[in-house]
């Protein structure tokens, strides 16, 4: 896997971009209640488990990315600014 370094302006980017596409991804991500590291594997475009209804809030005034986790089998949200590394097809972005 080859390792690159990135900005993390450039690591959200990267995450909104495979979110659009609906693309694979592993994401770890700095928790913000008890800052512990989260890693995920995860993908957007997932409506499978959706039960209705609509959020209560704007994830873009919040500075995070709805997503879905594999492992969890459930919706998660990223916290953006706390994003630590971005894992694609064959390669490792670390945010500077």
């Amino acid at each position: 896997m080859q390792t690159e370094t990135i900005s993390l302006k450039e690591a959200q980017d990267l995450c909104r971009e495979r979110k659009k596409s609906g693309k694979w991804f592993g994401v770890s991500v700095v928790k913000r209640g008890d800052g512990s590291l989260r890693r995920m594997t995860a993908r957007g475009g997932v409506t499978k488990h959706l039960k209705g209804g609509e959020l209560a809030f704007e994830p873009s005034r919040r500075r995070v990315l709805g997503i879905f986790d594999a492992k969890a089998k459930n919706y998660r949200f990223i916290n953006l600014d706390g994003i630590v590394e971005v894992r694609t097809t064959g390669h490792r972005f670390v945010v500077r």
